[in-house]
This record gives C-alpha cells, sequence and structure tokens, in this order.
C-alpha cells in the first residue's frame, strides 16, 4: 500500500510512466505480481492527476481548488521571506498555460499508455475530455492575454 500511495510523488513522475510504459513493452502479464503492483500504482497515479478527464466544468472547479491550495502555499512562502515553489506564486502563473503544460506533459503521456493497454470507451472519453479541456485553457488564455491588452491601452 505505501509503494501505491508513494506513486502520487509528482518528483517521480516520470520514473513512474517509464515503469509503466517498460512493463506494457515486454507484455504485460497480470498474473505476475510485480506487473499487478505496476497497474494499481498505475491507476492511482492516474486517479490522482486525473482532473483534467473530467469534463469542463469540473476539470475548472477541480483547477480553481488547486490552484487556490497552491496560491496559499505561496502566500505563506512569501510571508515567510521564502523562494515561492513552482506553480504557487499567484501574481505570475498563468493557469490556462499551466493547465495546458500540465494536460501535454504530464497527464496525456500517462493516460495514452493506460489507454493502450486498457482500451474502453472510457478511455475514449477521457482523450475526448483531454482534447476539449486542452482547447478550451487556450481559449481562456486567449481571452485573457485579449483583455490584458485592452486593458494597458485603456490606461494609456
Amino acid at each position: 500500500m505505501d509503494e501505491m500511495v508513494l506513486a502520487t510523488d509528482m518528483s517521480k513522475h516520470k520514473e513512474y510512466v517509464d515503469d509503466f510504459q517498460k512493463t506494457c513493452a515486454h507484455g504485460l502479464n497480470l498474473d505476475n505480481p510485480s506487473h499487478r503492483l505496476c497497474v494499481l500504482k498505475t491507476a492511482l497515479k492516474c486517479a490522482d492527476i486525473s482532473n483534467p478527464t473530467r469534463p469542463w466544468r469540473i476539470c475548472k472547479e477541480w483547477c480553481s481548488a488547486v490552484m487556490d491550495e497552491f496560491f496559499h502555499q505561496g502566500d505563506l512562502e512569501r510571508t515567510k521571506s521564502m523562494s515561492i515553489s513552482f506553480l504557487c506564486d499567484r501574481y505570475a502563473v498563468d493557469i490556462p498555460k499551466s493547465q495546458d503544460g500540465f494536460i501535454t506533459f504530464v497527464v496525456e503521456p500517462m493516460f495514452a499508455i493506460w489507454a493502450k493497454e486498457f482500451e474502453s470507451n472510457t478511455t475514449k472519453i477521457i482523450a475526448e475530455n483531454l482534447t476539449m479541456n486542452r482547447l478550451c485553457w487556450a481559449e481562456l488564455g486567449h481571452k485573457s492575454a485579449s483583455n490584458t491588452g485592452s486593458d494597458s491601452e485603456d490606461n494609456n
């Protein structure tokens, strides 16, 4: 159980993705205890990073809750004169851009491997949601950039 919980550590994300990919490439055998453990760790990891796989309304709500938590941490770090952790500076983080990066570099690669091994209607829905949510974040990013540009023009 401890190994599974530790698999959610984002600092080792690539290591877990690579391990799952290697296990699958050699022929996944669920009768093999180490393969079963790898699948269970990967399933928990997928659940942990699954926010962008949900329908847009849910994805956006969860992102807001997570970013509030990150920004609270950054605010505490700022008050203690500490360096502010990655994605925790409310004055510097571009949320749509960070979500696009999260989907592109973290979520999609993991779920692509999962979908290849465990193809189902659910994995197809997940892929569709990831595509739609990335487009929604891009649209919000463009709107935000447009609003910022018009605000600065109004102030000149």
